[in-house]
């Protein structure tokens, strides 16, 4: 009989070392599963991060391109609006250097 209880026991033994084994393994996986579903929510929650911070930096790159616009467009009629005051300024100049001389060639 010793010999029979002897298998018998370490058949047992093994089985419950399998279960063990299995449990530990069945725990893995739902930890391994849980994990991944975790860095799934986190990674659709940087996606959506993402995508905002895409479509700002498109929004300030454009608004810094009309920015750059506007002052090329400020720059070229400041340049006219000069160049016009400094034509107007001349030809006010000529009429009264003319108007000048004009008076001084009567008074002779």
């Amino acid at each position: 009989m010793f010999l029979m209880s002897n298998p018998d026991n370490e058949l047992g033994e093994a089985r419950k070392k399998f279960q063990e084994e299995i449990t530990g393994v069945q725990n893995l996986r739902l930890t391994i599963t849980s994990a991944l579903e975790r860095l799934r929510l986190e990674s659709d929650t940087l996606q959506r991060e993402q995508a905002a911070l895409r479509a700002h930096e498109e929004r300030v790159v454009a608004s810094f391109e009309r920015l750059k616009e506007k002052e090329a467009t400020y720059k070229e009629k400041g340049n006219s609006l000069f160049q016009a005051f400094l034509f107007y300024s001349i030809f006010l100049l000529s009429v009264w250097f003319s108007f000048i001389l004009n008076s001084s060639s009567r008074r002779r």
